[in-house]
């Protein structure tokens, strides 16, 4: 009997680690925490209420698709929840969702209070300006509840979610900087010595390059919503219109650098293609200011996976 109490208490003691919480558990050694795992949605209209108290009765949810709630380029619109344990101690979170979302709320709701319709939910305070959608809840109540989130990307409706402390914030946005910084600092260390050879050489295909490089760059920019650091969350037509026409307009320096390249190399028909890949580009940008912005991302994506596998060959 002994050994039955000894074993039964053993296996208790292990229990939250052999069946994992089902909601978000914030530490001193976990202040960073993907959502993904813990996320469910439901379908929703264009506009979702500001009475978060309601949702658990209005909506049905159900598990996400992937751990970064991945929709694809659809115009429905989604409502997302996850649970976040009783912390230790009450503290200042913050909710992240990494990308453009120019329309977005958050919501906390303790669980005791959930099935009340007078039940009234914390609403989480935008951090403005800042290129991802990032919300900040001051002093949560020491009990278990639910962060609702409506978001409503202008692209793909993907919503990778991520749940940080004020620490966990502050090495987060570290991390990224530096790594960015890196990244786009090797481009334009690129960018300058194609420059410098077509200064001094004087040969197109380094033209052709350089020009890719600096659109290419300026792409992964506006991906990286760096712009919106200094010039806010933005739905502007201006601002979209960019953001998209850079993809087909980055491609016609990357035809020109292929034909180039490849010169003595093209057959006939070779050249022809790319020619007609160069008006498609054309024709992409002019069609940018017609067509929505999430239809022509679909468009350029594959306008990309055309070019390239058109080199490949």
């Amino acid at each position: 009997m002994r050994k039955f109490f000894l074993s039964a208490l053993f296996f208790f003691t292990l229990a939250h680690s052999l069946w994992p919480a089902d909601c978000v558990q914030m530490t001193e050694s976990e202040q960073n925490r993907f959502a993904g795992e813990f996320l469910e949605y439901a379908e929703t209209e264009a506009a979702v209420a500001d009475n978060a108290a309601d949702f658990a009765r209005r909506y049905r949810f159900f598990r996400v698709p992937d751990v970064f709630a991945s929709f694809g380029y659809t115009p429905k619109n989604y409502l997302l929840r996850f649970n976040i344990c009783r912390p230790a101690l009450p503290q200042k979170i913050f909710v992240q969702i990494k990308g453009l979302y120019p329309e977005a709320r958050a919501w906390y709701l303790q669980k005791n209070c959930e099935p009340t319709a007078s039940c009234r939910a914390i609403a989480g305070i935008r951090v403005d300006p800042h290129r991802d959608a990032l919300f900040a809840f001051e002093n949560l109540p020491a009990d278990e509840g639910t962060i609702y989130i409506a978001a409503f990307p202008p692209g793909s409706r993907r919503f990778p979610v991520h749940v940080l402390t004020a620490d966990g914030l502050i090495r987060s946005e570290q991390r990224f900087f530096w790594l960015t910084g890196l990244f786009f600092g090797a481009l334009a260390a690129i960018l300058l010595y194609n420059a410098a050879l077509f200064l001094a050489l004087r040969e197109r295909i380094n033209l052709y390059y350089s020009v890719y490089l600096f659109l290419f760059l300026a792409l992964f920019l506006t991906l990286e919503r760096l712009p919106e650091d200094t010039f806010g969350h933005s739905d502007h037509r201006l601002y979209l219109f960019v953001r998209s026409a850079v993809f087909p307009l980055m491609l016609i320096p990357f035809a020109l650098f292929n034909r180039e390249f490849l010169q003595s190399r093209l057959k006939p028909w070779q050249n022809r293609v790319w020619q007609l890949l160069i008006l498609t580009d054309v024709a992409l940008i002019a069609l940018n200011a017609a067509i929505p912005y999430r239809s022509m991302m679909v468009l350029n994506l594959w306008a990309v996976v055309i070019h390239s596998a058109i080199a490949l060959t």
